[in-house]
C-alpha cells in the first residue's frame, strides 16, 4: 500500500468449522437474528436448541454442542477443504 496507510489486520485460519447440524434431532441450525449485534450464536428453527459462537449449547432440548469439522487450505490456491474431525475437541 501506500505510505502512511495502515496494513491490513492479520487474519488466522481456525483448525476448524462448526457444523450447523443441530446436535437434537440434525436439524440445520442457522444464525441467531438476536445475537447479531453481539457475540453471535446459533439457533434451532424447529426445536429451539440455542448455541453460543463457539457452539456450545446455551438453550436446549439440543443434548450437546454443535459438531466440528477440519479445516484446511489447499496449495497453491488456498481453496478451503473440510474433513471429518478426529481427536479431541480444541474448543474445550
Amino acid at each position: 500500500g501506500s505510505e502512511g496507510e495502515a496494513a491490513p489486520p492479520t487474519r488466522r485460519l481456525l483448525e476448524y468449522a462448526i457444523k450447523a447440524e443441530c446436535t437434537h434431532l440434525g436439524c440445520l441450525v442457522q444464525e441467531d437474528v438476536a445475537l447479531l449485534a453481539g457475540p453471535g450464536g446459533f439457533a434451532c428453527p424447529c426445536h429451539g436448541s440455542k448455541y453460543d459462537a463457539t457452539g456450545a449449547v446455551t438453550r436446549g432440548p439440543a443434548p450437546a454442542p454443535l459438531g466440528i469439522a477440519r479445516v484446511t487450505a489447499r496449495e497453491p490456491d488456498g481453496a478451503l477443504l473440510m474433513s471429518a474431525w478426529e481427536g479431541d475437541d480444541p474448543r474445550r
